[in-house]
């Protein structure tokens, strides 16, 4: 027989690590059991297998410890006392959200649509979401940044200076040459092998008129980028222009007033119904029509000289990127083409030349055997006139 107190037994219990969590209120004087998982899956039964005794040290018969406790439990709707040897389940947390009814949840605590609830009552209650702005505007800060630096790389690409006293090495000069000779030759003999090139001047010119062309069918208040505070920079002497400059006061305003409304202008989807092309690209978002412009300029360019190492690139860009290419191309790019005819050509020049040369052959030949006939009659008619 031993004394010990209702704090001590909350304590055992939890040390014990049986998947049940006791806590006892001095202040009601309650003491609560429950299991440390919530929701339907988890049950807890109570057996009591204690004695108690009275102030004389004698047994009391069929009264336990668990017993004096009173626990008791609520399945939802009732409250009853908790009999030993019987398990009792968790109840399923279950709610309404918006139009998805009767959602259930095993804890109190989930997330819905990234927003983070805790159920405590029974009831109604309103949700209000405010806008993340600062992530906001941080996205659309990085987005212009990486815009601005593919403009400033595109533009340098396009205007890079173009060495033509810079030619190609052959082996032999290779071989009179140190490695860094070497580099530093093909760096000036590649430079500006793009320089106003077609289709990155297309594509560049496409991404630029695209940004600053209205976005059609847009519910909101915005259908211009300049109507969120991003415009084009002023023009300088020497700079090919195109970056964008954001008014970060006057973004802030637009995403206050009317954040779905930036969105719809950024990333809108056109309808599906829509099957002309210029109309559907009036119809889309200003970052979809940017990502449609870019991945149109790199299928020209696959076509023009193909994928070389960069496949898996293109195809995290877009998993059809190189179905044309194959399809209608059967993989042979424009550049692979014309490396082709040239070198049927230079074939078709060699046989010429082979065949040129062979008829040069059978005419000096037959002139040399006419000659030496002709040296040949004139030395016996040179022998006969000298007798």
């Amino acid at each position: 027989m031993s004394n010990i107190s209702l704090s001590s037994i909350a304590s055992q219990i939890n040390n014990a690590k049986i998947g049940a969590t006791a806590i006892y209120d001095a202040t009601t004087d309650r003491f609560f059991l429950q299991t440390s998982d919530t929701g339907s899956g988890n049950s807890l039964r109570v057996d009591d297998n204690s004695i108690l005794y009275d102030d004389e040290g004698n047994p009391i018969e069929g009264q336990g410890f668990i017993g004096k406790l009173k626990l008791r439990y609520f399945d939802g709707e009732t409250m009853s006392d908790v009999s030993l040897g019987t398990s009792y389940s968790g109840i399923d947390a279950r709610l309404d959200f918006g139009a998805a009814t009767d959602i259930t949840m095993s804890s109190n605590r989930f997330t819905i649509n990234n927003i983070d609830l805790n159920i405590k009552a029974v009831g109604k209650t309103t949700v209000t979401v405010g806008t993340d702005e600062e992530s906001i505007i941080d996205k659309i800060k990085d987005f212009v940044n990486s815009y601005n630096e593919m403009i400033d790389h595109v533009n340098g690409v396009l205007t890079q200076n173009r060495y033509r006293d810079y030619p190609p090495l052959t082996a032999d000069q290779k071989e009179a040459m140190t490695e860094k000779e070497i580099e530093l030759w093909e760096q000036r003999a590649k430079s500006g092998l793009l320089r106003n090139d077609l289709i990155i001047s297309r594509t560049s010119q496409n991404m630029r008129s695209g940004l600053f062309q209205n976005v059609e069918g847009l519910d909101g208040i915005f259908n211009h980028l300049t109507d969120i505070g991003i415009t084009t920079e002023g023009y300088a002497a020497g700079s090919m222009g195109g970056k964008l400059v954001i008014d970060e006061s006057k973004l802030r305003e637009a995403i206050r007033s009317d954040i779905d409304g930036v969105m719809n202008l950024l990333f809108k989807e056109p309808d599906s119904k829509i099957t002309d092309t210029n109309e559907k690209r009036a119809n889309t978002g200003l970052i979809a029509r940017l990502y449609s412009d870019v991945a149109a300029g790199m299928k020209e360019i696959i076509n023009k000289a193909g994928p070389g190492d960069d496949r898996q690139l293109y195809r995290n860009v877009d998993s059809t990127m190189l179905l044309d290419f194959v399809t209608k191309n059967s993989s042979i790019s424009m550049l692979d083409s014309s490396i082709t005819n040239y070198e049927r050509r230079i074939q078709d020049l060699e046989a010429r030349l082979a065949k040129r040369e062979e008829n040069y052959w059978r005419q000096f030949t037959a002139m040399e055997r006419a000659l030496n006939e002709m040296y040949a009659q004139s030395q016996w008619l040179y022998s006969q006139l000298g007798m």
